[in-house]
C-alpha cells in the first residue's frame, strides 16, 4: 500500500512539475514575442523616430509610442495640426498590422497651470487631447473597440518640470499597447 501511495505522489508530484514547466515555457515565448513585436514595431516607425516625430519606449513591459504634444497641438489646444495629422495616420498604418491590438491612448501635460485656454485645468486639456487622438486613429482604420482614451493630466510625468527641457518631454501623447496576455489571465471568481 505504501509503495503504491509513494507512486502516485511522484507521478503527482511530475504533473505539477511539467505544468511549472509548461508555464515557464509559455511566459518565455510571451516574453520572446513581445521583443520581436517591439522590433518589428521599431523598425516600421524608424523614419519618424529619426526625425524626432515619436520615440517608442518600453514600461513594466509595455511597449510605448511617445509623440511630442508640439508635434500634434498647438499650445493649449486640442485640436490637431496638419503635421500631427500626419503623424499620426503614418502612426495608424503601423498600428494596423496587429488589428487585435488593445491600445491605450493617454493624454499628459506638463506642471503649469492652463493660461488662456478653453480648458479648465490639465486634467480636461489631456483627456481631450487623448480623444481626439483616438478619433483620428479610429478614422485612419484602427477597431473602436481596442482603443481606450485617458487623460493623466501633469502626474505621469517622465522629465523634471523645474526645467523647460522636463516640461516639454512631459508634454506628450502616449499609445500604450496592451500585451495579449491580458486575455490569458486566469478568471478570478
Amino acid at each position: 500500500g505504501e509503495l503504491e501511495q509513494r507512486v502516485a505522489s511522484a507521478g503527482k508530484d511530475l504533473k505539477a512539475s511539467k505544468s511549472e514547466l509548461d508555464e515557464l515555457r509559455k511566459r518565455r515565448t510571451d516574453a520572446e514575442q513581445r521583443l520581436e513585436m517591439v522590433k518589428e514595431l521599431t523598425a516600421k516607425l524608424q523614419k519618424m523616430i529619426d526625425t524626432g516625430k515619436l520615440g517608442v519606449v518600453t514600461r513594466q513591459g509595455r511597449m510605448i509610442v511617445q509623440m511630442p504634444a508640439e508635434v500634434l497641438f498647438e499650445s493649449g489646444k486640442a485640436e490637431l495640426s496638419k503635421e500631427g495629422k500626419q503623424t499620426l495616420i503614418e502612426v495608424a498604418k503601423v498600428l494596423k498590422t496587429d488589428p487585435d491590438r488593445k491600445l491605450i491612448v493617454a493624454g499628459h501635460t506638463d506642471n503649469q497651470p492652463i493660461a488662456d485656454s478653453d480648458f479648465r485645468n490639465n486634467w480636461e486639456l489631456s483627456a481631450s487631447r487623448a480623444v481626439v487622438v483616438t478619433e483620428l486613429l479610429i478614422g485612419a482604420g484602427l477597431k473602436p473597440g481596442n482603443l481606450i482614451a485617458a487623460g493623466y493630466g501633469q502626474y505621469h510625468p517622465v522629465g523634471d518640470n523645474k526645467s523647460l527641457k522636463g516640461r516639454q518631454e512631459n508634454r506628450r501623447i502616449e499609445i500604450e499597447i496592451q500585451p495579449p496576455e491580458l486575455d490569458a489571465l486566469p478568471q478570478i471568481v
